[in-house]
């Protein structure tokens, strides 16, 4: 059977084919958006990184079901859920950055195998007052990995988004009365 993959954010539904009784299904959660900078004193918290969920779920060929493509956050916005069904299989957004600290990786979700999104990067002191912002959180289909402290961008300069699904933003930086906005998070997926 072929692999269908959603990408684009909201609901979509998706018709069982004919002969089908069963689909393999993954689900990674928007990643959150980076904080952004403050100026006093610290840069903003990478974003967490989107949840990843999977299970094999019964179906009805014929029948139709929904699926819910997650939204990466804005910067200072969580991600949001990513899920088939409504209930069968959800895996959570990711949570935003901070005045320096980075967001939780998204959490709680249904499905057979799981594994939280990386939570976002702290900031990093540059010396001298200036703040990087942290780096955002990763997601990957076998777990979450810290984001990295730093790599938001340069000082009172703006994070960068995500780039990959799921992922979360940077966060912005912080410098002499100037805060940079923080980054997008990436969009989840269903497979």
């Amino acid at each position: 059977m072929a692999v269908e993959t959603f990408t684009t954010p909201g609901t979509t539904p998706w018709v069982a084919p004919a002969g089908v009784t069963s689909v393999d299904v993954e689900c990674f959660g928007g990643g959150a958006g980076g904080a952004s900078g403050f100026a006093n004193p610290n840069g903003g918290g990478g974003g967490g990184a989107g949840e990843y969920a999977a299970k094999t779920i019964t179906v009805i060929p014929g029948n139709s079901y929904n699926v819910l493509v997650g939204a990466g956050g804005a910067s200072n916005f969580n991600g949001t859920a990513s899920q088939f069904n409504a209930t069968s299989v959800i895996a959570n957004g990711g949570g935003t950055g901070a005045d320096g600290d980075g967001g939780i990786g998204g959490t709680g979700g249904t499905g057979t195998t799981k594994h939280d999104g990386g939570p976002g990067g702290d900031d990093a002191d540059a010396g001298g007052g200036d703040f990087y912002g942290g780096g955002g959180g990763i997601v990957e289909s076998y777990g979450g990995s810290p984001g990295s402290p730093g790599g938001g961008g340069s000082p009172g300069i703006d994070g960068t988004a995500a780039v990959s699904t799921g992922h979360g933003g940077n966060g912005g930086g912080a410098s002499a009365g100037v805060g940079g906005a923080g980054g997008a998070g990436a969009n989840g997926k269903v497979t």
